[in-house]
């Protein structure tokens, strides 16, 4: 199993420093949290991982490679869940997860006991947009887990959820951990519990994030 170390990772907007000339690691089994106030960087850094941003500079080191971090998303299976969930309001939650299976590939009779897992069987029928705050997320978990990845990348995983689905997203990370995976996630400094295998990374003040 590979680690991955990214060197010198920056990003702009309108011509000011988001932040700028980091280092850090990702490594088999171990959770990476990015912690900072309001502004400092915490969601467009996981956006420059996904690869979402392709302005962003530095580069990262795998094995005997070495690949512009505008590259990374394309070298290494990854999942990403934000702030907004990644489906269609117009399509019922088990539309979106089949052409999310479609899509990449997957095994599409995972779909109903993920749902069952998740804690959305029932509503499978219900139109994204007649989702609560807290349904939306368990559904972009669902998407997470029928989209194998290696990297897991969260954006305030446990905002809008009640204590159940706080206990399911800790439970769901430490799986992910155990398989070797790899998680990169933002916090304002509070996670309801403690991990033997986690990093942190503060980011200092600087516009721009509101995350």
């Amino acid at each position: 199993m590979n680690s991955y170390h990214f060197r010198q990772i920056c990003y702009e907007r309108d011509d000011e420093s988001v932040f700028g000339r980091l280092n850090f690691s990702l490594e088999p089994g171990r959770m990476l949290v990015i912690e900072g106030q309001n502004g400092s960087g915490k969601t467009t850094l996981l956006r420059v991982v996904a690869g979402f941003l392709d302005m962003a500079e530095g580069f990262v080191e795998v094995a005997d490679q070495t690949l512009p971090i505008r590259d990374f998303h394309e070298y290494l299976p990854l999942a990403y869940a934000g702030h907004k969930a990644g489906f269609k309001d117009d399509l019922t939650v088990l539309e979106n997860l089949r052409f999310l299976v479609a899509l990449h590939e997957s095994d599409p009779g995972q779909i109903e006991p993920t749902l069952q897992r998740v804690g959305l069987w029932g509503w499978e029928d219900n139109l994204g947009r007649a989702l609560s705050a807290g349904q939306r997320k368990r559904l972009a978990l669902a998407a997470m887990l029928l989209h194998p990845a290696r990297l897991w990348l969260m954006d305030e995983p446990f905002a809008n959820l009640d204590g159940q689905g706080i206990a399911l997203v800790n439970t769901l990370m430490r799986e992910h951990l155990q398989r070797d995976g790899m998680l990169m996630t933002t916090s304002h400094g509070t996670f309801p519990l403690e991990y033997s295998h986690m990093d942190i990374l503060r980011l200092g003040e600087s516009k721009g994030d509101s995350s």
